[in-house]
């Protein structure tokens, strides 16, 4: 049986999200998708796996068995996917804390809606929506926003 809930993704959430680079092998903040969005931005969006930040990290105990990878991110690309410099191994490919306006200016002038008000409600919650994950290895991600994409 499919949950109704399974195909519902019309709104993400955007995260700054603790990684360890494979090839520098160091810690990063990155931008990091709830799922893979609808509209222009998919382009540069890519499902990455990374190393677990601690050789102790491990998958909660209430993980879904049906998570596609305990380490598999959506990660926000500084440049589209199918570029040469899209590759993990040039240090300027994934979007950080600095990239924010940036990301916030190209989603409204993208079709997006930030859902200002779905976002400060979480903020305001004593829910958090951050943290760290049950469902794949994660470090303590902060919530930048919610989004979607108005297609025209």
């Amino acid at each position: 049986m499919t949950s109704p809930f399974a195909s519902s993704n019309s709104i993400i959430t955007m995260y700054l999200e603790p990684i360890l680079h494979p090839h520098f092998n160091s810690y990063i903040n990155v931008i990091t998708l709830s799922s893979m969005p609808s509209g222009p931005l998919s382009d540069m969006v890519k499902v990455m796996n990374f190393p677990k930040l601690s050789p102790f990290q491990q998958v909660g105990r209430f993980a879904s068995p049906f998570a596609t990878s305990a380490t598999c991110i959506h990660v926000l690309l500084r440049y589209p996917k199918n570029t040469a410099n899209a590759s993990i191994k040039y240090n300027d490919s994934l979007m950080t804390a600095e990239d924010i306006p940036s990301v916030f200016s190209y989603l409204t002038s993208n079709g997006y809606t930030i859902e200002q008000s779905l976002s400060q409600m979480m903020f305001d919650s004593p829910v958090d929506i951050g943290g760290i994950s049950t469902q794949r290895l994660s470090g303590n991600k902060k919530m930048i926003c919610m989004f979607k994409y108005e297609s025209t």
